[in-house]
């Protein structure tokens, strides 16, 4: 599926074909455009531009453009084909549309994109150097929502270099604070999670192969003439990768508090 930005228009050719791949030659066409819920965005209308082996439909940038808060959308567009003996067949092409920021701080991550490409830069990581910003994006979203199923302990600040350990702040809904909320934690607390965001989103790209081997269950591999062999026993699995979890080393709260 092909991605645009959002507020443009939007040209689509969708094949003169049935749903089954089968040629089709139409006296009429019709053509409607939806969103994602199917939901109407242009209802059906008459397609009255040249047919040559596909109905060429611009969407207007106006029905191209998201809500506030939205960072994606798609867009569906069906064709409706009537040959001479009266059958009608469908067609369909589908897009999708995203806003000029897919990243929103606290939203679906804890850095902009080029916050986290300054983060990473320096940082030994396995696959995200290689992998392209698309792939970026998709590995931080996911580990923005991975590390927001962690329990935190936050320490007070007592100035920019010292924190208070007598002032600690517990939260099992990180994700779920505001903005101005998040902006207010310890920088060193916020710097350590968006090289954790990093680790975490190299691992969905698939860093960590060794982690990876162990959690399915392998005891050892042979690379050539070298055996690497695993300690037995059942592996740690959380929530996050080790080297996520090292990262954020004197932030996790692993305590389990039992309340009304």
């Amino acid at each position: 599926m092909r991605g645009y930005r959002q507020g443009n228009d939007v040209t689509v050719n969708v094949a003169l074909r049935d749903r089954a791949g089968n040629t089709v030659s139409p006296v009429s066409i019709t053509y409607r455009v939806t969103d994602e819920s199917d939901a109407d965005l242009i209802p059906e209308m008459p397609y009255t531009g040249a047919i040559d082996g596909s109905a060429v439909i611009t969407v207007p940038a106006a029905h191209n453009t998201l809500p506030d808060g939205i960072i994606r959308g798609v867009r569906q567009v069906w064709v409706y084909m009537t040959d001479a003996a009266g059958n009608v067949s469908m067609n369909t092409e589908s897009y999708f549309v995203e806003a000029d920021e897919v990243l929103r701080v606290m939203e679906n991550t804890y850095q902009t994109f080029a916050t986290a490409k300054l983060t990473a830069f320096d940082m030994k990581l396995e696959c995200w150097h290689e992998a392209s910003d698309a792939e970026r994006l998709v590995g931080l979203v996911e580990a923005f929502h991975r590390l927001g199923t962690l329990s935190y302990r936050i320490p007070g600040v007592v100035s920019q270099s010292r924190l208070n350990s007598g002032a600690i702040r517990r939260t099992s809904r990180l994700n779920e604070q505001s903005l101005e909320t998040f902006l207010s934690y310890p920088s060193q607390f916020r710097n350590a999670l968006r090289r954790a965001q990093i680790i975490e989103a190299d691992v969905v790209l698939g860093g960590d192969e060794m982690q990876s081997m162990r959690d399915a269950g392998l005891m050892s591999k042979s690379v050539g003439e070298v055996t690497l062999f695993f300690r037995s026993g059942k592996p740690f699995q959380g929530a996050v990768n080790r080297r996520t979890y090292m990262a954020l080393t004197g932030y996790v709260d692993f305590s389990l508090r039992v309340g009304r």
